[in-house]
């Protein structure tokens, strides 16, 4: 018998980062927080925007009473060039504040400006050991592998607060009828951290067995400023330590991807997901499921990790999977059969597995996504988004 010891982490994209362990508070309650948004632009913005509780106002060097307002949200370039905002802004996140930072920008960005890594620490009660899950940037110098560059989002906002919609991150790609790319203006900017707040005042609780904390990462792309598309994902990472091995723990990820057609004519007719390992010490396993055709598609993940799950997916897409263990990299190619289409309401379950060494700090996975979408006659855009997972030991 195995006398190994089975951890969940997830992290919903779209929904709820989920633990089998107690979530440590991060800063100390500041009590009852005010409500309402402060968004500082210095473009016009659309008044079907705003609501009574949005505070709207061009940049200055008055700042606003960091106990008015719940949430702040800047552009990064105001944020970059003005010490004594990063200096408000930091101390809004150590009050409790959420601070969305918008205009462009990676997660590493983010803890660069304001000092505070989009990071969760979790404890686990019964060995008292408390660890990290983050979503950062890679110092690809010291890695000794090529990665991805991870995306620039338009928006990435964080909260040290142990509440639905902690954190959220969103790619969004404005387009014309031609697909053809456009600016992402400040309504729409405003638009869509409204929505996130919409969305996570709506979370239902999780069941009393987990913890939860929510998560919301998006891929949308607009005609126009207007939804029309996009991808939704929750992941979550499982560890396994087999107390046989002294030098390795074991992981794997299930990496669960939505695409969501809003409206509009275009439809999506290929996914790829890659999954990279990040570390060089660390080494690939394997991923699944292979090359399939029809469902339902199987995961399993043989000892020591004891882990498996399937879905079923409407019109039996074809999956195709190339792993290689020198890059230590899955990558899948996803199609529709003919006339069908990968959006709608089921949703892809991959999984990667590796081992990692448990000498070093850190361990993690790089996560892309790319899904292209059609016309009845051309590819006209793709959504796409690169992000990495963390774990601190």
């Amino acid at each position: 018998m195995s006398k190994s010891k089975i951890k969940l982490f997830g992290l919903s994209l779209a929904a709820t980062l989920m633990f089998t362990v107690t979530s440590s508070s991060l800063y100390a309650d500041p009590g009852a927080q005010n409500e309402g948004l402060f968004f500082a632009t210095s473009e016009e913005v659309n008044k079907n925007v705003a609501q009574s509780n949005i505070v709207i106002e061009k940049p200055s060097s008055d700042l606003p009473n960091l106990n008015d307002y719940s949430s702040f949200a800047y552009d990064v370039k105001e944020v970059e060039s003005n010490p004594e905002l990063r200096s408000f802004l930091q101390k809004a996140l150590q009050s409790g504040e959420k601070v969305y930072l918008y205009g462009g920008l990676t997660p590493g960005k983010y803890e660069e400006l304001l000092n505070q890594p989009l990071e969760f620490k979790v404890r686990n009660a019964v060995e008292g050991e408390v660890r990290s899950l983050f979503i950062k940037d890679v110092d690809q110098l010291h890695e000794g592998k090529q990665l991805k560059e991870t995306t620039e989002q338009e928006i990435v906002g964080y909260s040290l607060q142990d509440t639905d919609g902690r954190m959220f991150m969103l790619n969004y790609k404005n387009m014309d009828e031609n697909g053809n790319e456009i600016p992402t203006d400040a309504s729409i900017i405003l638009s869509q951290i409204v929505k996130h707040e919409e969305r996570t005042n709506q979370i239902t609780p999780a069941s009393t067995v987990i913890d939860s904390n929510d998560y919301d990462i998006r891929t949308v792309g607009g005609l126009y400023g207007v939804d029309n598309a996009e991808m939704i994902t929750q992941w979550f990472l499982y560890k396994e330590k087999n107390e046989s091995d002294t030098k390795f723990d074991y992981f794997a990820i299930k990496d669960i991807i939505r695409i969501n057609k809003i409206g509009g004519s275009t439809n999506s007719k290929k996914l790829t997901v890659t999954h990279d390992v990040i570390y060089t010490k660390d080494d690939f396993y394997g991923a699944s499921p292979g090359d399939k055709n029809n469902g339902p598609y199987q995961i399993s993940f043989a000892y020591p990790w004891s882990l498996q799950w399937s879905f079923t997916y409407d019109g039996n897409p074809n999956i195709d999977l190339t792993e290689n263990v020198n890059t230590d990299t899955a990558n899948w190619v996803i199609t529709p059969d003919y006339l069908q289409n990968l959006q709608g309401t089921d949703k892809f379950e991959l999984g990667t597995s590796w081992k990692a060494n448990s000498t070093y700090k850190y361990t993690g996975v790089q996560v892309s996504h790319v899904s292209e979408w059609h016309s009845a006659v051309q590819h006209m855009f793709d959504l796409s988004n690169t992000f990495n997972i963390g774990y601190n030991w």
